[in-house]
């Protein structure tokens, strides 16, 4: 039981590493050829960058038009290659395993010139669960949310509909562009930026609580992340709740669940697992309290 126990353990933590949608406050970025961008999200080529005025720490993230040519915007995941679209449930986004009901965040925006087109910023959430059968993702849960000007950071709240109840997703894509559809035209009189659109500090809220997207996925460990045999997974101490944990494969299916775990250091052993990589999650108190990826060789 001991056993089986922390191999669930070790796969829940291989899931949520893949499911994580870190660096929510923005302040991680990295250089992607001529373009900075927050480390595990997308962007636009052109249209999306790193701004000093936050709501808290250092930095925001914040996209803009240009003329009516191109839309600024972000994505968690990765898109390198694809052509992205605010209706697009199958690319971009990280793993997930609760169906959220609303996303937190803090924004602000600058319409500049935008004629008679009453725009504004627009976020989108979509939650997807893998079809089998149609070998394509479902959407499980939407949210569409237009922002009027703000002419400082303001919190908004995005209110997640479930779309097909009972149903869990697999990942979530979360997106935020400067303009919507027709809306999208600006000229300023000058070199045609406009439509700034920051946005800073997201969570999402969940019907067990809010948690900082950060916090959700960073709570327990396992070492070494690459395991020929054995591995010790760390439970934070602090954590006094007992802890369920869910192993799953690589295709996101979840092959073992372990209920009602104590003690915050236990040791993964691999037994009869296949080489591959998997993903163990870890829940207690009804909410989601990390997970990492693991690789057996």
């Amino acid at each position: 039981m001991k056993k089986q126990l922390l191999f669930f353990m070790l796969i829940l933590s291989v899931a949520i590493s893949l499911a994580q949608v870190p660096n929510a406050d923005f302040e991680n970025w990295t250089a992607n050829g001529n373009d900075t961008i927050p480390e595990n999200w997308s962007s636009s080529g052109l249209g999306a960058g790193r701004s000093p005025v936050a709501q808290s720490g250092n930095y925001s993230a914040y996209v803009w038009n240009w003329y009516y040519y191109a839309r600024g915007w972000i994505v968690n995941g990765d898109v390198t290659g694809m052509v992205f679209s605010q209706f697009n449930a199958y690319l971009g986004g990280t793993p997930i395993s609760q169906k959220p009901s609303k996303l937190h965040g803090y924004y602000f925006f600058n319409p500049d010139d935008n004629g008679a087109f009453p725009d504004s910023a627009f976020v989108s959430v979509i939650a997807k669960k893998w079809n089998a059968s149609l070998q394509r993702p479902d959407t499980v849960a939407l949210a569409r949310l237009h922002l009027p000007p703000a002419g400082a950071f303001e919190p908004f709240t995005a209110d997640i509909a479930d779309m097909a109840a009972g149903i869990d997703p697999d990942s979530i894509v979360i997106s935020f562009w400067s303009c919507y559809d027709s809306n999208c035209f600006c000229d300023n009189g000058g070199d045609g930026y406009c439509l700034f659109f920051y946005v800073d500090n997201l969570s999402l809220e969940f019907p067990s609580g809010i948690i900082s997207i950060d916090d959700w996925f960073g709570q327990f460990s396992v070492f070494p992340s690459v395991v020929s045999e054995t591995a010790t997974i760390q439970v934070p101490e602090s954590n006094s709740q007992l802890v369920s944990l869910s192993l799953y494969d690589a295709l996101g299916s979840r092959v073992r669940k372990t209920e009602a775990i104590q003690g915050s250091k236990i040791i993964f052993n691999r037994n009869e697992l296949s080489p591959g990589v998997y993903f163990m999650q870890a829940e207690a108190g009804g909410k989601i309290s990390g997970a990492k990826k693991i690789i057996l060789l």
